[in-house]
């Protein structure tokens, strides 16, 4: 079965509404919103609101509850474009609680030209990850101990 969770928050949550808004055009606003509301288990989008203000541990999204809701209403939409929402929202928190976090892995950033004008190599482009790590962290003032733990 299909689970999806996501991190309660007011910015979180306007950020699916954002997503949903591109995604669904012609639902109307109060619509897009209830829907979200009881997607995430609660009575209304303003209860969602509330309980997003104090954030706790993540919250089940229920597809089904917004179809529904939105049938209810005169629109026929799937799903999946909540949770693709979600998704969405989701990986760009990913994205934006690890820096170094890149499509060939995290601290592995695309290749580039040495000096001579060969590409540097797997080991050469960690090694260039390594010390821009440990410049980052000696500018923030955490470099004590950092040698040993890259």
């Amino acid at each position: 079965m299909f689970e999806l969770k996501i991190n309660r928050s007011l910015a979180t949550l306007e950020a699916v509404k954002r997503e949903l808004l591109s995604k669904l055009p012609t639902v109307k606003s109060s619509h897009r919103c209830e829907a979200l509301g009881r997607a995430l288990g609660y009575a209304s989008y303003s209860a969602a609101r509330t309980a997003s203000k104090c954030p706790t541990e993540p919250v089940l999204v229920n597809g089904a509850a917004f179809q529904e809701y939105l049938k209810q209403h005169g629109f026929r939409v799937s799903p999946s474009i909540l949770h693709r929402a979600v998704a969405k929202v989701a990986l760009a928190d990913v994205v934006a609680a690890n820096e170094h976090l890149s499509v060939w892995g995290v601290g592995f950033g695309r290749s580039q030209r040495k000096p001579d004008g060969d590409w540097e190599n797997a080991r050469e482009r960690y090694a260039r990850f390594k010390v821009s790590v440990r410049r980052m962290h000696f500018l923030r003032g955490r470099g004590a101990g950092l040698g040993r733990a890259l």
